[in-house]
Parts: C-alpha cells; structure tokens; sequence
C-alpha cells in the first residue's frame, strides 16, 4: 500500500520536470518548494497511519 501511494504522489512532483524537458519552462522555486513539501507530508502521514493501523490489527488478532 505504502508503495502505491509513493507511486500516485510521484507524479505531481515529476510533473514540473517533465515540463522543462519538454517545453523548457522553468517552474518558480517557491511554487515547487510549496508543492513538494505537501506531497512528501501527504506520503509520510499515509505511511504512519497505515504502520499504526496494522500494528493495532496485530495486537487484535493476537488477543
């Protein structure tokens, strides 16, 4: 699970990259900043509460 949501939130982040190799626009830094800081926030918080989650079905079902 953990890997697919890397996988979906990697493409926003590669997206400003695949814009300057085609077209050659350069994305602001504070806009790429700004974005790229939300995506890895929205990836680390998907990955503890999954961790959490399955840590609780552990101790449930050793119960």
């Amino acid at each position: 699970m953990e890997r697919a949501l890397i996988i979906c939130l990697a493409e926003p982040i590669l997206n400003p990259i695949w814009v300057y190799l085609g077209n050659g626009e350069v994305p602001s830094m504070t806009t790429t900043v700004i974005g790229v800081s939300f995506i890895l926030l929205g990836a680390i918080t998907g990955i503890l509460f999954t961790s959490k989650a399955k840590k609780l079905r552990k101790i449930k079902n050793s119960n």
